[in-house]
């Protein structure tokens, strides 16, 4: 039974492998999405540090608890706990992809029955050793499971996206550095500036014409609304946007 057994632990052993490996890639590319997202979000919420620190975290705690899924996994398994990967379950996968076909099920349910006060017993013995000679490692290496290939074209892609992303935004490039920067507090800045031009104070006499001249930066408004007070009263004038 000894090649039997072994051909089912090296069947686990590569099962799982590939189960791990599709099983990072998908969470590396929930990772990209998520990044992704983060930034698009930062570019206009400019998040303050005790914001950035609790998604980092949270990402922290995330990172942490899929590695070990990934142990217990591998381990539970691997040790059958829960009656989980047993070599009666194992054999009933292998049905299909393996010459030997449900003839490994027959030998595991013979052998876990075997009396050997059984005239017959060395007859059972002699079925499991001719099975065991038939048996070929490199049948179980090529076993085609899950390709990951997918999941692999999928994570470059977003890959992809991302850089894209940050590499021709200047906007989005800078949200991701301030993401990066948990500890910096950053100012969202104004949506637009006004400057008055020429002396910032000059005196006038009364019912003197005062001409004033307002440059705007930014996003600016079609209309703003200009106060100004004299004698304790407040006037407004609305002013339209001139392009130059």
């Amino acid at each position: 039974m000894k090649n039997i057994h072994n051909l089912l632990k090296l069947y686990l052993n590569q099962k799982l492998k590939n189960q791990t490996l599709i099983f990072i890639l998908n969470a590396f590319i929930i990772y990209i999405v998520y990044a992704t997202i983060l930034i698009l979000i930062e570019n206009t919420a400019y998040f303050p540090p005790h914001i950035k620190i609790k998604i980092l975290n949270v990402s922290l705690i995330i990172t942490i608890a899929i590695f070990l899924f990934i142990i217990l996994k591998n381990i539970i398994h691997k040790y059958n706990f829960k009656e989980n990967s047993t070599n009666y379950k194992l054999a009933q996968e292998l049905i299909y992809k393996l010459p030997a076909k449900d003839r490994i099920i027959n030998v595991l349910q013979i052998y876990s029955k075997i009396d050997q006060k059984n005239p017959y017993v060395d007859l059972t013995k002699k079925a499991i050793n001719d099975l065991e000679k038939e048996i070929n490692f490199l049948d179980i290496k090529k076993i085609k499971f899950t390709s990951p290939t997918k999941s692999l074209y999928r994570l470059l892609l977003m890959i992809g996206i991302l850089i894209t992303l940050v590499s021709f935004s200047e906007s989005h490039y800078n949200a991701a550095f301030r993401l990066i920067e948990y500890n910096t507090l950053y100012e969202r800045p104004l949506p637009f500036e006004l400057s008055m031009e020429g002396e910032k104070q000059k005196m006038i006499f009364k019912n003197e014409e005062l001409y004033i001249k307002i440059n705007g930066n930014g996003k600016l408004p079609n209309i703003i609304d200009l106060y100004w007070l004299i004698d304790g009263k407040i006037y407004t004038k609305k002013i339209n946007k001139i392009d130059n």
